[in-house]
């Protein structure tokens, strides 16, 4: 394309050199522009690091967010599982003391080891690994003894979700992430007997409470050495229960494991190790309830199978019903016909759910459900917006559900079932099993007996 000259303003604006002239003022204004947006830029950022930069180590270190161990290896589990645990007092581990702990590992595979007074500091901590096992540990500052760890398996995804130290008093939680059941939180706890009393009952009964509701699913196992610590308040308050029923140390019972689960055993005493006054305590892991499932027989239908009813009723000619000699042959007659043509365009089929759905979930509820699955197996970016959806749903039905169910009550007791069974709170019985006169047990019927 060929442009012809013309003459604006009295030059010439296809000259070459006036081109130049007016290409050249504008790369430099762009250039200062730029340079000047650049150093603002620098400016500013040197603001926001001042700012958001610790001002010391210590600011650093908390500044941190804690380990998070994802696991790579497979489950050892497939079915859902609470884990097995080993529990001792080992007053100083030391090297010797960490090479028994490992025979003890390999012999009965628990999932999760707790120490107690394990007297370390920094320096000392990766000496003390188990091969298979992942280590955390909360130690005392500036002072010697105490301390707390716990020691995961390697084939879990574990991570700290909170600790506590002082002069005198240790705690150590670490959550365990399982996808096929509930998370399950371990605590690891010293209380030395010179330690406070109230400070301790304030710290368990505050940070139980607080991680219950940061993780409300959660079920929760405390080991440590309590030292005659009185436990029956925090026990009442937060439905735990102990389930070591031996002395731990000569003639005293010293070490307890506290839990929320109703699926373990009783634990099981072991032989110290080494030179060792504490016991070591092996919980057995056990497999926990699955959902119950019922199966029950549906027809499915939808828009086309509808139609095909439709159309082979409407082609239907009921000689049958005609040809029935009284009222009773003849409905017989019709729901036959009926169900047959149902049984042809929409046969039954057996689907399974579960026996114990909550009845505060609806069937709008369902389908935002199976909406969400579908969502997460195919990837699709809708998943969060239905995920929150769903669990906003499930919320709003359920308080609706509480709040009609209790207030249509007019009887105490009626209320009180209603709460019980919306709570799933088991009945407990008042009676004793035993009684202690004169020194000796006597059941029930024989103390009856001698009144």
């Amino acid at each position: 394309m060929r442009f012809n000259k013309t003459k604006t303003w009295g030059f010439d604006i296809f000259n070459s050199d006036i081109l130049k002239a007016i290409t050249r003022s504008s790369l430099s204004v762009n250039n200062a522009l730029y340079q000047r947006k650049t150093k603002r830029g620098r400016r500013a950022g040197r603001r926001y690091n001042r700012r958001t930069q610790p001002k010391d180590q210590a600011e650093l270190i908390n500044s941190q967010k804690p380990p998070v161990h994802v696991s790579s290896q497979p489950a050892r589990h497939k079915q859902p599982y609470l884990p097995t645990i080993l529990y001792t007092n080992c007053r100083s581990l030391n090297q010797w003391k960490l090479e028994e702990l490992s025979i003890y590992a390999d012999i009965h595979k628990p999932d999760i080891i707790c120490l107690s007074e394990t007297w370390l500091d920094e320096s000392k901590e990766n000496a003390r690994q188990i091969q298979g096992y992942v280590s955390y540990y909360c130690n005392r500052k500036k002072r010697v003894g105490g301390g707390v760890g716990i020691l995961a398996s390697d084939h879990l995804t574990t991570s700290v979700i909170s600790s506590h130290t002082t002069k005198t008093f240790s705690a150590l939680w670490v959550l365990i992430k399982n996808p096929k059941c509930a998370p399950v939180i371990i605590g690891c706890v010293y209380h030395p007997p010179n330690a406070s009393v109230a400070e301790t009952h304030d710290y368990l009964s505050s940070n139980i409470i607080k991680l219950s509701k940061k993780y409300p699913n959660a079920k929760f196992t405390i080991t440590g050495d309590f030292n005659r610590l009185p436990i029956q308040d925090i026990q009442t308050q937060n439905n735990l229960r102990n389930i070591v029923n031996f002395n731990t140390r000569e003639d005293a019972m010293l070490d307890l494991i506290l839990t929320d689960s109703d699926e373990y055993d009783n634990a099981v005493e072991l032989s110290p190790i080494a030179n060792n006054d504490h016991c070591c305590i092996l919980v057995n892991g056990v497999k926990t309830g699955s959902r119950k499932y019922k199966k029950i027989k549906k027809r499915l239908v939808n828009e086309q199978r509808k139609i095909s009813v439709y159309h082979a009723v409407a082609l239907e000619r009921w000689q049958e019903v005609f040809e029935a000699s009284n009222v009773h042959d003849k409905a017989l007659a019709f729901h036959q016909i009926i169900d047959r043509i149902l049984d042809k365009h929409c046969p039954k089929q057996t689907l399974k759910c579960r026996a114990d759905k909550p009845p505060w979930i609806t069937n709008s509820i369902i389908k935002l459900i199976h909406a969400r699955d579908k969502a997460r197996r195919n990837k699709c970016k809708s998943h969060a917006f239905l995920r929150a959806l769903v669990q906003r749903k499930i919320r709003s039905s359920k308080r609706s559900f509480i709040n009609n169910e209790l207030n249509n009550k007019q009887n105490t007791k009626e209320w009180w079932n209603t709460l019980n069974t919306i709570t799933k709170k088991a009945k407990q019985s008042s009676t004793p099993s035993k009684i202690y006169i004169n020194g000796e047990f006597l059941k029930p019927k024989d103390f009856a007996t001698q009144i």
